[in-house]
């Protein structure tokens, strides 16, 4: 689509917005219309007229089912643990800090759903199902791009740009697989370190052996 797009793109959003009952920001236009870009208006209109055929849930259409591409890119395991990992961030009011996630492809998803505030204003335990599924299928879908942005700005950023104050850099967020994989990292190199010191530690009990002996030789020819 091109930016003369626009508007024919806002009608088919409304036209859903009608078909499932629900209301549809303007925010919410412009991040879809953001990721559904690269596609004619064509095809959208066809994936659009296919999802009110056929959709059985009420809420509304995530980007990747209006592309028409939920197959994944990225493995469920990823997925899932890119969820989990936002998820626990959240419980532990991420929000107001910014945040840099160490799996970008988190920040996209995020940016899509309507940025990290909103997450962590709207999403509840109630909606833990749901949410993990919608975002597992963006998850999949986003995976297949290569860029991704840089971080997720929080409430405070957000309000410092707005008010001339200056912004602190983002929390770094770790994945539970980015941090067993550290730690076996370290397991493996605090392994080679007792190996090493052990080898070390024979050598010299040879080599002190070895002098005993030849003290011991000299005392004896004297």
């Amino acid at each position: 689509m091109e930016d003369k797009d626009y508007k024919s793109f806002m009608t088919l959003m409304g036209i859903m917005a009608e078909a499932f009952s629900l209301k549809v920001s303007e925010n919410k236009v412009e991040i879809y219309f953001k990721f559904l870009k690269d596609l004619s208006l064509e095809d959208i209109k066809v994936n659009v007229d296919n999802l009110i055929k056929t959709r059985v849930y009420t809420s509304f259409p995530s980007v990747a089912e209006i592309r028409g591409e939920t197959s994944s890119g990225a493995g469920e395991d990823a997925a899932q643990g890119a969820f989990l990992t936002l998820w626990n961030a959240i419980k532990n009011s991420i929000g107001y800090q910014s945040a840099e996630f160490d799996d970008p492809i988190v920040h996209s998803v995020v940016e899509c759903l309507g940025g990290l505030p909103f997450i962590c204003e709207n999403w509840f335990l109630e909606d833990f199902q749901w949410r993990q599924r919608e975002f597992v299928q963006l998850y999949k879908q986003f995976s297949k791009q290569k860029k991704h942005p840089g971080y997720l700005p929080g409430i405070h950023e957000i309000g410092n740009l707005a008010t001339g104050y200056p912004v602190k850099q983002p929390k770094i967020i770790r994945s539970q697989r980015a941090i067993e994989k550290e730690e076996k990292e370290v397991e493996k190199i605090d392994e080679l370190i007792k190996i090493t010191n052990e080898e070390e530690k024979g050598k010299l009990s040879i080599e002190d052996k070895k002098e005993r002996k030849k003290n011991n030789g000299r005392s004896h020819s004297t």
